[in-house]
C-alpha cells in the first residue's frame, strides 16, 4: 500500500498529491520508505498546499523523518508561504532531538514576521528538550512579550518545558512578568 501511495505523490492533480502525503503520514511507521519522496514534495512541489501537507506528514512520522531535517529547515527559513513554514516547524518539533541540526534556524524564525510561524516555532522548540534547545531560551524569553498572545503563550510553555536548570534569571523574570499579562491563557502558561 505504501509504494502504491508513494507513486501517487507524482500525480498531476495537486489535491491527490496533498491527500496522498497526508495519508502516508497518518499510516505512521509503515510509511518510512516514503520519507524521501515526501521530502522531495516538500522541497520541490509547485503547490504550497502539497508542500505543507508533505511537511505535516513528515511530522507525523516523528524521528523516522530525520533524513529530511535539512529540507524542512530550508523551507522554514525560505518558503514564501506561511502555511509551509508552519508545517515545517511542526515537523521539526515532532522529530524531537533528531531536529538538533535545525535549532539555530528555529531560533532565527522566532522573529518571523508572521505570528503563526513564531507560535509554531515556539511549540516546536518545546518538543526538542532542554539539552537540544537550550540556546533558544533567551529568544523565548523575549517572545513572552510578543504582541501576539498565542506566541506569548507558546513561548511560556516552551520555557516551562525547558525546566529550571535550562532557563536563566532573565527568562524567569520574563515568565514572572507574564503573570500579569492581559490574557488568562498567557498568565496560566507563565505560571507553569
Amino acid at each position: 500500500a505504501v509504494s502504491a501511495l508513494s507513486r501517487r505523490l507524482e500525480d498531476e492533480d495537486e489535491s491527490v498529491r496533498r491527500a496522498v502525503a497526508l495519508a502516508l503520514g497518518k499510516l505512521g511507521a509503515p510509511s518510512e520508505p516514503a520519507v524521501p519522496a515526501l521530502g522531495q514534495r516538500v522541497a520541490t512541489d509547485e503547490s504550497e498546499d502539497v508542500r505543507a501537507a508533505a511537511a505535516t506528514a513528515l511530522g507525523y512520522l516523528n524521528g523516522l523523518a530525520r533524513p529530511t531535517v535539512y529540507i524542512l529547515e530550508d523551507k522554514l527559513l525560505s518558503d514564501p508561504y506561511t502555511q509551509v513554514r508552519v508545517a515545517a516547524a511542526f515537523a521539526l518539533g515532532q522529530m524531537g532531538t533528531h531536529a538538533a541540526p535545525a535549532v539555530a534556524s528555529l531560533i532565527k524564525c522566532l522573529t518571523d514576521p508572521e505570528a503563526h510561524v513564531r507560535r509554531a516555532v515556539a511549540c516546536a522548540i518545546s518538543f526538542l528538550g532542554p539539552r537540544t534547545a537550550k540556546a533558544a531560551t533567551p529568544v523565548l524569553g523575549k517572545c513572552v512579550k510578543d504582541p501576539d498572545e498565542e506566541v506569548r503563550r507558546a513561548a511560556a510553555v516552551a520555557l516551562g518545558h525547558m525546566g529550571v536548570a535550562a532557563v536563566s534569571a532573565e527568562e524567569v523574570a520574563a515568565l514572572s512578568d507574564g503573570l500579569v499579562d492581559s490574557k488568562a491563557q498567557v498568565r496560566r502558561a507563565c505560571a507553569m
